[in-house]
């Protein structure tokens, strides 16, 4: 049983995230266009005003139920679409940092036997984690009904303390079947990082810190340049930014297990 090092940890992933955007960068952008053209198609079918008002998007909903189907069709298509294209960059991130390997041409749109394995692996923990988190419906949030602070208080600690650590432990199966290890299971990745259960929860802090700190950044500059541009303008940078902090952050999480993986698998020092 090896004890993970959070602060070594921390910087391994966090040298290794920035060390390697351009790469990342390189190797990604593909999909980025490929979804970008696939949203807009989507938008396009869906003749709705998206707003950030659900009252407002439920009230157009009601009022043309004929283009219910539409939309939910539409919004099935960008997650399943979103998932896969997540599916495709983490293995290449993973194999990359593992094995060297450089996708070149078509390589990086990749949806072979491991991309599915790995999109399979992605839902499936997806499962787990929300059989997991049954007691959040059926006990934190009737108490978060009653008690706003115990209960937002509960919520917290449950969800940082004991879904964070299953979330971490079960998917350092996911940069296993990347590589190509298909006798690696879910089982072996929750065993081999037993008795680490307190580091885990540190190292995911530290990520969700990392994280909020980013978007606080990303707030402060959106209102700078809401100022600056004035609300029209202003509103297309701030999807911008939105767009490059969120990658950054995604970025950040693959790096997270792939560390994970090299520590407790391949017995890697950071």
């Amino acid at each position: 049983m090896r004890t993970l090092p959070v602060i070594p940890a921390v910087t391994h992933m966090w040298r290794s995230t920035i060390h390697n955007l351009g790469f990342a960068l390189r190797a990604q952008w593909p999909w980025f266009v490929l979804l970008a053209v696939l949203f807009t198609v989507l938008a396009s079918m869906v003749d709705i005003e998206f707003t950030s008002d659900q009252a407002a998007m439920e009230a157009q909903l009601k009022e043309h139920p004929e283009r219910a189907g539409t939309f939910v069709f539409a919004m099935l298509t960008a997650i399943f679409a979103v998932m896969l294209a997540f599916a495709s960059i983490a293995v290449s991130w993973h194999r990359y940092v593992l094995l060297d390997e450089v996708p070149q041409g078509l390589a990086k749109l990749r949806v072979d036997n491991i991309v599915w394995r790995y999109f399979g692996n992605l839902w499936l923990i997806g499962l787990m984690v929300a059989v997991a988190a049954l007691p959040l419906t059926f006990v934190v949030l009737p108490l978060l009904s009653v008690n706003p602070v115990l209960g937002g208080g509960a919520f917290m600690a449950y969800v940082f303390f004991i879904l964070l650590p299953i979330v971490y432990r079960l998917s350092i199966k996911l940069p296993a079947v990347a590589v190509g290890r298909q006798g690696f299971r879910m089982g072996d990745a929750w065993n081999v990082s037993r008795g680490n259960w307190g580091q885990i929860v540190g190292l995911g802090l530290v990520y969700t810190a990392i994280s909020w700190v980013i978007g606080l950044g990303l707030l402060a500059v959106s209102t700078v340049l809401l100022k600056i541009f004035g609300p029209t303008l202003g509103f297309w940078f701030d999807i911008a930014l939105q767009v490059v902090v969120n990658w950054l952050v995604t970025v950040m999480g693959i790096t997270l297990l792939t560390s994970l993986y090299g520590f407790f698998v391949e017995e890697r020092d950071f």
